[in-house]
């Protein structure tokens, strides 16, 4: 998914932490599965109504000795610092919109100071309109990485896609 379909189908999208991790087996007619709810602590909204804290569901999980996964699904750990693209369906498997497409990484960037957003992969990006584009990259011995995009450029990015959007 391009950038702008992530947006265009996000009906939220936020910037949050992590703050709780619960799972629990949810019955259904195809049987029990291991359902995950994320607590977030939400710092920013972009598009949306106004919340400071929201929570999310998705497929699989662990209780006790037992794990259920789901390829491509996310996994939140309390402290995780996203900017998030959340889906309007109801119950969906996965609440990110595109899979792992609508999650990106916040953290600090230790060369600069300043927050930074990768991939949910992990991929640093110098511009959205990357997004989509590319796989993991193979990298050649001695090259340089591509610096991660900070926060704050995101964010602009963030902000021409939505008013263009609106249009």
């Amino acid at each position: 998914m391009t950038f702008e379909e992530v947006v265009a189908e996000a009906e939220t999208i936020i910037l949050a932490r992590t703050v709780d991790r619960r799972s629990r087996w949810e019955e259904t007619r195809d049987g029990k599965f291991i359902v995950t709810q994320v607590v977030l602590a939400v710092e920013k909204v972009y598009k949306g109504p106004s919340m400071t804290q929201t929570t999310m569901e998705y497929l699989g999980g662990t209780i006790g000795d037992m794990a259920f996964g789901v390829e491509g699904m996310p996994t939140f750990n309390r402290g995780d610092r996203d900017v998030l693209f959340i889906s309007s369906e109801v119950k969906p498997v996965n609440p990110i919109v595109g899979g792992t497409a609508g999650r990106f990484r916040v953290a600090r960037d230790p060369r600069t100071g300043a927050d930074a957003v990768r991939t949910a992969e992990g991929l640093a990006f110098t511009n959205v309109s990357q997004l989509g584009q590319f796989a993991q990259p193979e990298q050649a011995p001695g090259a340089t990485a591509v610096p991660p995009m900070s926060l704050q450029e995101f964010e602009g990015q963030l902000a021409k896609t939505l008013a263009h959007g609106r249009r």
